[in-house]
């Protein structure tokens, strides 16, 4: 068990694929959740629905001088028909 923890370790992280470990079962469940949380840039919130997504892919406006983040076009047209109604 612990010869597998040294190779895992001893490898620089840019090295290590998630899929030919858990194919080798070099890792645990837990820990294969913690390399996916670990692969994903940094997040942001939905401004309409409240949805967390990752920035890189985000729909990027500008509104009301404010850069807001969204997941979809459905989301930019709902928030911009609420802003309308008020």
């Amino acid at each position: 068990m612990w010869d597998g923890l040294e190779v895992i370790f001893s490898l620089p992280l840019a090295e290590c694929n998630e899929e030919e470990l858990l194919e080798d079962e070099g890792i645990t469940p837990a820990e294969a959740a913690f390399l996916e949380g670990y692969e994903r840039g940094e997040t942001v919130q939905c401004e309409n629905c409240g949805e967390e997504i990752e920035k890189e892919s985000a729909i990027k406006k500008k509104i009301r001088g404010k850069t807001r983040y969204f997941c979809s076009e459905e989301c930019v047209e709902d928030f911009l028909e609420s802003l309308e109604e008020d």
